[in-house]
């Protein structure tokens, strides 16, 4: 069945906005809430009550309008009212939708400017069949509004809050590839600041569709692997390529590294086809800024399966004396774009999870023009309550704050997985205190009989790490006639290794841009329970079968490892080395010249010495 609204209801108030609960809710329905809040930076205010969770892109802080969507499922009784919370003066829009899926994850795009209409944004459908809701809210200065839909939507209620601002929102079903922007009109006809929001919510059941897919989906295409070629932002596809000598890894909390990049590959231009194809991807024209390196990533497919999907940030074209002209490409995994957008303006305090407060920065970066990467957001929590003061003054990147907030005694890990999903390649950003399963059933073997680990290495590095610690920030602004000393947090020590006879090794580690003691005594509590003495940190190349369960989605998972060699000699019925090992990174090389067969290099740790 095609999802449906079946009911609706709207609120404003100072303070609070009591809606009532939407008529005929039955347990199962959808229900959504799009909040807004007229002020400068509100959207830490902005509450819903118990239940109800943010929506992955749902937030946008706008000049002088706030918007938060949250989003829950009704159950069997739901109470008569809900109450969302603000500072100031707010409006919320609850809408009940039926028939909706559970697993598909809808689309959320949002928009802001002046003009003498409301336009909302296009919004990728989140399937065939799917309904899709659209809001408006301006500024009325002060005022009062009346709304007219979009053509061919149906009203879902329209509010005006204190002769302030004022919203309406509206509704469709849709059966299509593709919705563009739609406009709501005002009257009187005036210039007004706006913000407009489109939502797709996909159907619990969804006819196939009767179109052919297209070169990018997974499972088309006869080769184990398949490079396509997209636009980062607007996803749209530009083209295939048959690349040989490629490689590609992933790591967990890989958001700040940008030195070294995880994806290369390169293809031979022999002919004036596969030139064209190449023009495609990467152009000839320099003043073609539509397409080419910073614009495309790379989707990797194998066999039919996502396998990664990189960022490319280089290209070089080349042709020797004796050879034909050669493209080479260079990427990095798509969280690594964090590190390249600052935070320029002021977030101000925001408190509560850790988990929660990350979010938060990836909302505000996904509200920003030209930077939203269509994240769906992982829920839960870490457990670590802290509380941070987001400026514009130090222009740290998004990557650096959330590194910021990884680390520490309660940090947590993360990453961006590719997922298959009903409109093509979805990016779920995963996080975990730690991350992945423990307990999960990979394993790799050597021995005398054979096994599919080719090559295997470990390092041991006692001065990568120390055993006291200390965390060194940033220094307090104060008396310009005075030096500023930059804080630094105690000694932490490692006493499970300096009982054991190791000696006294000093590591400060500077964290730029921390100004609270407490944040650097977290960092260097972690650092001596987790990182001192000699990590042991494995690398294992093994062959990859057709359908191997090691995925690069299976960032923290556990593997076990089991080896009878020379070095590992077998002692009774036992293995020479049996343990469980902490996947940290995975490095694949598809099969090429140099190699028969797929290889995955593996990036294991140790359990190691925890205080």
């Amino acid at each position: 069945m095609t999802a449906q609204v079946r009911s609706h209801s709207v609120a404003s108030g100072n303070g609070q906005a009591v809606a009532d609960r939407p008529s005929g809710v039955r347990g199962g329905d959808q229900l959504w809430a799009i909040h807004f809040v007229f002020g400068v930076n509100e959207l830490g205010d902005m509450t819903a009550p118990p239940g109800w969770a943010p929506a992955p892109n749902g937030s946008l802080q706008a000049e002088i309008l706030a918007m938060r969507i949250w989003r829950r499922n009704a159950g069997g009784a739901e109470p008569g009212n809900y109450v969302f919370g603000h500072a100031g003066e707010g409006i919320v829009h609850v809408i009940a939708v039926k028939d909706a899926s559970t697993t598909i994850s809808a689309r959320i795009t949002a928009m802001q400017g002046v003009d003498t209409v409301v336009p909302t944004p296009a919004v990728p459908p989140a399937s065939p069949a799917t309904v899709e809701i659209r809001a408006a809210c301006v500024y009325t200065y002060p005022g009062t509004v009346t709304w007219q839909t979009p053509a061919g939507y149906t009203s879902r209620g329209q509010v005006q809050a204190a002769d302030l601002f004022s919203s309406a929102a509206a509704s469709r079903t849709v059966n299509s590839s593709s919705s563009g922007q739609q406009t709501f009109t005002l009257s009187p006809v005036d210039n007004r600041f706006g913000v407009g929001v489109s939502i797709s919510i996909a159907s619990a059941e969804v006819a196939p569709d009767p179109d052919p897919p297209p070169p990018y989906s997974p499972g088309v295409g006869d080769a184990l692997y398949t490079y396509s070629f997209t636009r980062l932002l607007d996803r749209s596809y530009l083209g295939d390529l048959d690349l040989t000598g490629v490689s590609f890894e992933k790591r967990i909390n890989r958001a700040g590294q940008i030195n070294s990049g995880p994806f290369s590959g390169r293809i031979a231009i022999t002919s004036p086809e596969v030139s064209n194809l190449v023009n495609l991807v990467v152009p000839r024209d320099p003043l073609d800024l539509t397409r080419g390196p910073g614009v495309i990533c790379c989707d990797i497919l194998r066999g039919g399966d996502p396998a990664g999907q990189y960022w490319i940030i280089g290209a070089t074209v080349s042709k020797t004396r004796r050879g034909v002209p050669v493209l080479e490409l260079r990427g990095l995994e798509i969280d690594a774009y964090w590190a390249f957008v600052e935070l320029q303006e002021a977030i101000g305090e925001l408190g509560g999870d850790r988990e929660d407060i990350a979010r938060e920065l990836l909302y505000h970066l996904a509200s920003q023009p030209h930077a939203n990467l269509g994240l769906v957001l992982q829920a839960g929590s870490s457990g670590s309550a802290v509380n941070r003061t987001y400026t514009d003054e130090a222009q740290r990147t998004y990557a650096a704050h959330l590194a910021e907030l990884t680390e520490g005694v309660d940090g947590f890990e993360h990453v961006v997985d590719i997922v298959a999903g009903p409109g093509g390649l979805e990016r779920h950003w995963r996080h975990g205190a730690p991350l992945g399963d423990p307990d999960a059933k990979h394993s790799v073997v050597e021995s005398p009989e054979g096994g599919d680990i080719l090559d295997w290495k470990f390092e041991i590095a006692p001065l990568r790490n120390a055993t006291r610690w200390r965390a060194r920030g940033d220094a307090p602004s104060g008396d310009a006639s005075t030096t500023a000393v930059p804080l630094v947090s105690t000694v932490h020590e490692s006493t499970a290794h300096l009982n054991a006879g190791w000696p006294r090794i000093d590591r400060t580690v500077d964290r730029p841009g921390v100004l609270d003691v407490e944040t650097l005594e977290d960092y260097a509590a972690r650092w001596a329970a987790t990182s001192s003495g000699a990590v042991r940190i494995w690398t294992i190349t093994i062959l990859a079968g057709e359908k191997s369960t090691i995925t690069m989605n299976s960032m923290g998972d556990g593997i076990g490892v089991s080896m009878i060699n020379e070095y590992f000699p077998q002692v009774g019925s036992g293995s020479g080395y049996e343990a469980r090992q902490r996947m940290l990174g995975i490095k694949v090389i598809p099969v090429g010249r140099e190699n028969g067969a797929d290889e995955f290099e593996l990036i294991l740790a140790e359990p190691q010495v925890v205080e």
